[in-house]
C-alpha cells in the first residue's frame, strides 16, 4: 500500500567493523577482571560517581552490591537529542546508536544492572572514550553474559569527571544456547509524524517485552531527496515521545520498508543519489549491524526464538514479478534463509518481513506490492518448507495498516501457519477493509474469510507477542493505543502437519 554466509552468529573483528561503517573507533571490549585492592574501594564509589577512575569494569563474577548510581548524572537531552537505542542483540553483543550535538568525544559505559528495574550499576563491562562522525555515534559492544540485565548510556565529560549523560537504553541480553525461557516481542510498523506523539508507542512502553520489533516504515520521508533532508525527518521522528519511550527499554530489530525511502520506492527506478542518501540516512541513525547494502540476519534468543530479520523491499525486481524467475528477495538471501531455516536448533522461527507473505483473498488487492505478487518465489520458500518439514515457522509483518492474526494460507500446506500483521503505530489512514466489513456484512467471508482471519483491525495499536516453546504456544495481544482496552487476545499453537 501506499502508505552463504555463515548462518550462526556472526562476530567482527576490528577491521570488519570498520567496513561495516560503524564509525572509526576503538573496538570496545569487555574490561578486565578487578583485583582484590579494587573491591576494597567499591563502597566508596557513589560519592564521587562523576568521575570516570571511579568504577570498575567487570565481564563476569557480577557481585550484588552497587559499584556507580548512572541516575545521579544529569540528563542533557539537548545535547543528545536522540537518546541512545541498543539494537541488533546476540547473546554476547549488540550495536548502539545515538547522536550529540557537538563533536567532542563522548565516553559510552555498559554495566550489568542491579536488576531489569534497577539501572545502578553492579559491574562496568565498557568504560571506552568515543569519537562522533558529525554529530552521530554507533559501535559494536561485546563482552555480553547471556540473559543479563544490563543498561547503557553516554556522557559528556570534563577531564575525567562526568558531568551530563544521554537517556539510559535498559536491555536483557539475548538467552545463551540452551535456554528455553519464553521471550516477548513489543512490535508497530506504519508511524507517520502527522500522529506524533505516537500513543501506541507510549502504552507499548508500560508494559513488559524483551525486544521491540519494527516492522518498516518508521517514518514517511516521501518528499526527502538528499542526506541532510533525510536526516531532519530522522532526528524529528527518533524524537517522538513514543520512540523516546520504547526504544530505551529492551533490544531493537529493524527492518525497513518503503517509506523511510520514498513511497513505492525500487532501487533500481530510483536516481542512485537519491536511494543512496536514504539508504545511508536509515543506517546511520539507527542500531542495525552493515555489511554492504545488506541487513538481513537471524539472531538467537537462546534455544526459544530464532529471529530472522528480511530484507523485503531492497532487493525485489519488479519486471521479474510476473516470470518463472520472479526475484522478491535476492538469491543470496533467499540461499541464506533456507539454510538457516533449516539449521536453526530453536523452537520458535519468527520471521520478520515489513510486506506480509500471507496469501490475502482477492478483495485485498492483486498484491503487486507483496510476496504473493512475487508468486513463483514465493512459492519456492512454500515448497522447501513444506519439503523440508519445517515447524513452527512465524510471520510477522508490516505495511497494510491493519493488526491481523491470520493464517498464512486458506488451504495447503501453510495453512497451518500464523502470520500476525502489527499495529499499526500511526498511519495517515487505516486500511478501509474491516469497516468495508462492517458496512457490508453480506460480503464478510469474500474480506474476512472465517477459516483464514482470526482477527482484523485497522485502529492504531500496540502489539505484544509471547512465544513459549515450553507450553508450544503463541500468545498475541492487542491493545487500543488511545483507550488502553484489549482489542483482542489469543493462544495460538501450531498443528500438526
Amino acid at each position: 500500500m501506499e502508505d552463504e554466509k555463515d548462518i550462526r552468529a556472526r562476530t567482527y573483528d576490528r577491521r570488519e567493523l570498520l567496513k561495516l561503517g560503524l564509525v572509526s573507533i576503538p573496538v570496545l571490549w569487555a574490561g578486565c577482571e578487578r583485583s582484590a585492592h579494587d573491591d576494597v574501594h567499591q563502597g566508596h564509589t557513589t560519592e564521587r560517581a562523576g568521575h570516570a577512575s571511579d568504577v570498575h569494569r567487570d565481564a563476569g563474577n557480577v557481585e550484588a552490591r552497587v559499584i556507580w548510581e548512572p541516575e545521579s548524572i544529569p540528563h542533557d537531552d539537548a545535547l543528545f537529542p536522540l537518546g541512545i537505542h541498543v539494537g541488533a542483540l546476540h547473546s554476547d553483543r549488540g550495536v548502539i546508536a545515538s547522536f550529540s550535538e557537538d563533536l567532542a568525544t563522548k565516553r559510552l559505559r555498559v554495566w550489568r544492572t542491579m536488576a531489569p528495574d534497577d539501572l545502578r550499576a553492579s559491574a562496568i563491562v565498557i568504560d571506552e572514550d568515543i569519537a562522533p562522525n558529525e554529530g552521530y555515534i554507533k559501535a559494536l559492544i561485546e563482552g555480553l553474559e547471556g540473559g543479563k540485565s544490563y543498561a547503557a548510556a553516554l556522557f559528556d565529560r570534563d577531564g575525567e569527571v562526568l558531568t551530563t549523560r544521554s537517556t539510559i537504553c535498559a536491555f536483557t541480553s539475548p538467552w545463551p544456547q540452551g535456554d528455553l525461557r519464553p521471550v516477548t516481542f513489543a512490535a508497530t510498523a506504519c508511524t507517520k509524524y502527522v500522529h506524533m506523539p505516537y500513543q501506541a508507542l507510549l502504552r507499548s512502553a508500560e508494559e513488559h517485552y524483551d525486544a521491540f520489533l519494527q516492522l518498516g516504515d518508521m517514518g514517511y520521508f516521501d518528499e526527502a531527496s538528499t542526506r541532510e533532508e533525510y536526516r531532519a525527518l530522522w532526528r524529528e521522528t527518533l524524537r517522538d515521545p513514543g520512540y523516546q519511550a520504547v526504544m530505551k527499554k529492551g533490544a531493537y530489530y529493524a527492518t525497513r520498508d518503503d517509506h523511510e525511502i520514498g513511497n513505492n520506492s525500487v532501487r533500481s527506478s530510483m536516481d542512485p543519489g537519491h536511494y543512496d542518501a536514504g539508504r545511508d540516512a536509515w543506517f546511520e541513525h539507527l542500531a542495525v549491524p552493515r555489511d554492504g547494502d545488506r541487513f538481513w540476519d537471524s539472531y538467537r534468543w537462546g534455544d526459544s526464538v530464532e529471529l530472522f530479520v528480511l530484507d523485503s523491499r531492497s532487493e525485489r525486481i519488479p519486471e521479474t514479478r510476473l516470470s518463472e524467475d520472479a526475484t522478491y528477495i535476492s538469491d543470496a538471501q533467499m540461499s541464506w534463509f533456507k539454510s538457516a531455516l533449516k539449521a536453526s536448533p530453536c523452537h520458535f522461527k519468527v520471521v520478520m518481513t515489513s510486506v506480509p507473505f500471507s496469501n490475502f483473498p482477492p478483495l485485498w488487492g492483486e498484491g503487486s506490492d507483496w510476496w504473493k505478487g512475487y508468486a513463483a518465489q514465493r512459492q519456492q520458500l512454500v515448497d522447501f518448507i513444506a519439503s523440508e518439514a519445517l515447524d513452527n515457522i512465524w510471520f510477522i509483518a508490516g505495511d497494510l495498516h491493519v493488526g491481523t492474526v491470520n493464517r498464512v494460507d486458506r488451504e495447503g500446506p501453510m495453512q497451518r501457519y500464523w502470520e500476525i500483521l502489527v499495529g499499526p503505530g500511526g498511519p495517515a489512514f487505516g486500511n478501509p477493509i474491516p469497516d468495508l466489513v462492517a458496512l457490508q456484512p453480506e460480503h464478510s467471508d469474500d474480506y474476512l474469510p472465517p477459516e483464514q482471519f482470526l482477527f482484523a483491525d485497522a485502529y492504531r495499536k500496540a502489539t505484544f507477542i509471547t512465544f513459549d516453546p515450553t507450553n508450544d504456544t503463541v500468545h498475541v495481544r492487542f491493545i487500543f493505543a488511545d483507550s488502553g482496552e484489549l482489542a483482542f487476545e489469543t493462544t495460538l499453537t501450531q498443528e500438526p502437519a
